[in-house]
């Protein structure tokens, strides 16, 4: 099997977890059949149980560098300390409670090896409690479709991607946000650095555990999310009204900000197709309808007027994805 030029490193940043899932996790790397990488695993203050896992596998593998630190610094610190320790171009997440299928690493380094240009490749996931694939059924896939989405929704399953280490890098690492530091990076790479390239491949190459037992983690990031793209909304529009991106976000709605709301997802479609024209107008008209149809479900008006908006919403929602369907069904038979 050929190298992926300029190296490849796993990173894996731990901090106590089930250790069963955490087994799950360290084999499903270890059995990978693209072989040639380094396994940088951050321990970031974790429990017994946790370290003695960790040293097992650290005795097993040569490829694995256990790297601990001395006080608890939280996922963000840990995923840049990570991306400064590793030494190769590019660099996989892992998360310690997910499962890889055994050919991720080899489908990605064959991708990235005709397309070193990439600084973000991601892959179809779908989640380990419910087989649902994730976030959607037809993600994003192209750079032009998933710069589209990004404003409206995160489509990245993070710990499936690989990354340009050199170009985060650049651009500051991840951000220093409690919660969505990937969703964050995805957005400032978006915003602030232009030659980033964005892909999706869509096969399912990562059991996703959706963390339904953590309720509190949950709600954070749900928190953490939409204070990112309150900013994404106003730097993609400056001069809109600054309450309107607020109201989108409440979880009750008056009938009256409904138009204001609404206005501002027209305003936003068009603040990225100034920003970014080659943005795909077919997923640009689904992410703005995504976030259509989140205002007026937090409506506190149920008429008559709301019910014929929602149902044509639903229909819109159903001939965009026809058509991307049909667009892909078209191309895949070339």
């Amino acid at each position: 099997m050929q190298k992926l030029q300029g190296g490849l490193s796993v990173l894996m940043p731990v901090y106590t977890t089930n250790p069963n899932w955490l087994k799950a996790a360290v084999r499903s790397v270890l059995e990978q059949t693209f072989e040639d990488f380094d396994f940088i695993i951050v321990d970031d203050g974790s429990d017994i149980t946790t370290k003695k896992v960790l040293g097992e596998f650290a005795r097993q593998d040569k490829r694995i560098k256990l790297v601990e630190n001395c006080v608890n610094m939280g996922l963000t610190r840990s995923l840049n300390r990570g991306l400064r320790l590793c030494g190769t171009k590019w660099v996989a997440r892992m998360d310690s409670d997910d499962v890889a299928l055994p050919n991720r690493l080899e489908i990605q380094a064959a991708y990235l090896a005709e397309h070193p240009e990439t600084s973000v490749l991601g892959t179809g996931a779908a989640y380990l409690e419910s087989g649902r694939a994730f976030p959607f059924k037809h993600p994003p896939v192209r750079h032009e479709e998933i710069i589209a989405m990004l404003p409206f929704v995160c489509p990245f399953a993070h710990p499936s991607v690989v990354l340009n280490r050199d170009e985060v890098l650049a651009a500051g690492g991840y951000p220093d946000t409690q919660h969505a530091e990937d969703y964050a990076l995805w957005l400032s790479l978006l915003l602030d650095h232009p030659g980033a390239r964005f892909h999706i491949i869509p096969d399912i190459l990562l059991r996703y555990r959706r963390g339904l037992d953590r309720p509190l983690y949950r709600a954070r990031q749900t928190e953490s999310t939409e204070l990112l793209q309150k900013d994404c909304f106003r730097r993609l529009v400056p001069n809109a009204d600054p309450s309107a991106a607020e109201k989108i976000f409440l979880p009750k709605t008056r009938c009256q900000d409904v138009l204001s709301t609404l206005q501002l997802v027209s305003q936003i479609k068009t603040g990225v197709r100034k920003r970014f024209p080659e943005a795909d107008p077919l997923f640009l008209a689904r992410g703005a309808l995504r976030l259509k149809r989140q205002i007026l479900a937090s409506t506190q008006f149920s008429g008559y007027g709301t019910g014929c908006r929602r149902a044509l919403m639903k229909s819109e929602y159903f001939l965009i994805s026809s058509l991307i369907q049909v667009r892909r069904s078209f191309f895949a038979c070339l």
